[in-house]
């Protein structure tokens, strides 16, 4: 079981090296972050290629999503935050209790989403979502994050038993889950 694991996040991890992120969901170029009204999304674009030259901390600090910005996304921008962050499989390459602090401090979109309050049934929802617009590779990247969510328990969320079996690998259906 741990061999599978371990080539899981080796995948992951290969994945996140060769491809771009966009932390909405949405691959289109934003030049302003400027939320104009209620239903327009806000869109953080992570960079989609580093520098060789930069260290890991250089990369994590080009991957800040800027205060103004955080404060005008949703809970579900948030969530397609977390998904796409570049460095999400961090957060499992050590135990999950340290991967998840370390993720704390590096993902600006966890940390709002852990700061919030109660956003477990809108990031429910985000996921549940994610899964039924994504495909391929995204959809791995969804199956990551709600791993991490799942583990983020007690300590930075409070999930329902039943959102709790949906973040476990459960589906809508299974779970009775709607977000």
């Amino acid at each position: 079981m741990k061999h599978k694991s371990n080539i899981f996040l080796t995948a992951l991890l290969i994945l996140s090296i060769f491809s771009g992120f966009f932390a909405c969901g949405r691959q289109e170029n934003q030049e302003t972050s400027e939320k104009k009204d209620e239903n327009e999304t806000v869109c953080f674009v992570y960079p989609s290629e580093f520098g060789d030259w930069l260290t890991v901390e250089q990369k994590i600090e080009q991957c800040r999503i800027p205060e103004d910005v955080l404060n005008k996304m949703t809970v579900e921008e948030l969530v397609w935050a977390v998904i796409d962050f570049p460095f999400l499989v961090n957060a499992a390459l050590t135990d999950w209790p340290q991967g998840l602090d370390v993720l704390a401090e590096e993902s600006d979109a966890f940390a709002r989403l852990a700061g919030c309050e109660k956003p477990e049934d809108e990031i429910i929802s985000a996921l549940q979502d994610a899964e039924e617009t994504e495909s391929g590779e995204k959809l791995v990247w969804v199956s990551f994050a709600k791993d991490v969510f799942y583990h983020g328990q007690e300590k930075y969320f409070d999930f329902s038993e039943e959102q709790l079996g949906y973040l476990s690998g459960g589906t809508k259906e299974e779970t009775g889950v709607e977000g």
